[in-house]
C-alpha cells in the first residue's frame, strides 16, 4: 500500500508496480507473438484472397512480358533497318520465355523449394530448446529474493526496455511476414521486367532473398534472446535486449551483406540457370 505520509516512497511504490506490470505484460505478449510469426512457418492461407491476387498478377505480368517483346522486336527492327545494329531475335524470344516460366513458377519455386529450407532451418534453431513460456522465469531470476517489486529500479527499467524489446522483434517478425506476402503477390510482375533486361529484376531477387532469410536472422535472434536472458543476470538481461534490436534490423543488414558481397547477381544467375534446366528438361521430354 503506498504510504500517504511518505510521498516519495509512495511514488516510488506505484513507478515500481507499473513498471513491474509493464514488463510482465509486455514480455509476455511478446514471447506468445514471436513464438507464432517467427518460430512457426509462414501461412499464406490466413492473407483473404492471396490465391486470387496471386493469379492477377501473374496474368497481368505475363501481359507485361508480351508488351516487352514487342518493344524489344519494334526496336531490334528499326537497328536491323538503320544499320545501327544486327539484333538477335532467338535471344530476344529466349528472354521473354524464360520470363514467362519463372512467373507462372514463382509460387512453386517459394512454397515448395525456398520456404521449405527455411523452415527446416528454422526448426533446427528451435530444437535447441528454445522455450518461448520463460517470461515469468526470467523475471523470477532477475531478482530472485522477492520479484520486481523489490528490485532496483536499473533492473526494473532494464526488466521494462526488455518488454518493449520482445514486442519490437514480435512487430519486426511480423512485418516480414508482411513483405514476404506483397513480395509473393507483386513478384511476378518484377520477374518480368527480365524480358527487358531490367536491373529491376535483380534488384527485386536481391530484396526477396533478404525477406525470405530474414526469417533465419529473427529465430536465431529470438533464439539468443531466450538463452542469454535466461541466465538470469542484469547483464544477460542487457545482452538479451541487444539482440532484438539487431532481429528487428535482420532485413537492412542482409541487404547490405548481399549487395556488398555481390550475392544479388549470383541469386539472379542461379534463378535463371535452375529456370532453363527445367525448361530444357520439359523440351527433352
Amino acid at each position: 500500500m503506498p504510504n500517504i505520509f511518505n510521498p516519495v516512497e509512495s511514488a516510488q511504490e506505484v513507478i515500481r508496480s507499473l513498471l513491474e506490470k509493464f514488463a510482465s505484460d509486455f514480455i509476455t505478449a511478446g514471447m506468445k507473438m514471436m513464438s507464432k510469426y517467427i518460430a512457426a512457418p509462414a501461412d499464406f492461407d490466413k492473407i483473404p484472397h492471396f490465391k486470387e491476387l496471386l493469379f492477377g498478377s501473374q496474368s497481368a505480368a505475363t501481359s507485361l512480358v508480351i508488351i516487352l517483346l514487342y518493344l524489344r522486336i519494334s526496336n531490334s527492327m528499326k537497328d536491323l533497318v538503320t544499320d545501327e545494329d544486327s539484333p538477335n531475335y532467338a535471344s530476344i524470344v529466349a528472354d521473354a520465355a524464360i520470363a514467362a516460366a519463372m512467373i507462372w513458377s514463382f509460387p512453386a519455386f517459394m512454397t515448395k523449394f525456398m520456404l521449405p529450407i527455411v523452415n527446416e532451418i528454422v526448426k533446427w534453431i528451435g530444437g535447441f530448446k528454445v522455450d518461448v513460456n520463460t517470461a515469468g522465469k526470467i523475471l523470477d531470476s532477475i531478482s530472485p529474493t522477492g520479484g520486481l517489486e523489490t528490485a532496483a529500479f536499473h533492473i526494473l527499467f532494464m526488466a521494462a526496455l526488455y518488454g518493449i524489446g520482445t514486442l519490437v522483434l514480435a512487430i519486426a517478425g511480423i512485418f516480414r511476414f508482411a513483405h514476404l506476402v506483397i513480395a509473393m503477390i507483386c513478384g511476378p510482375v518484377f520477374l518480368a521486367t527480365y524480358a527487358n533486361k531490367s536491373g529491376t529484376f535483380k534488384s527485386f531477387l536481391t530484396s526477396l532473398s533478404a525477406v525470405i532469410f530474414t526469417q533465419i536472422i529473427h529465430m536465431l535472434c529470438f533464439a539468443l534472446v531466450v538463452w542469454t536472458a535466461a541466465k538470469g543476470s542484469f547483464e544477460g538481461l542487457l545482452i538479451s535486449f541487444c539482440f532484438m534490436i539487431l532481429g528487428a534490423t535482420g532485413p537492412v543488414i542482409l541487404k547490405q551483406w548481399m549487395f556488398g558481397s555481390g550475392i544479388s547477381g549470383m541469386a539472379a544467375g542461379g534463378l535463371r540457370m535452375i529456370v532453363n534446366r527445367a525448361m530444357f528438361k520439359g523440351i527433352g521430354k
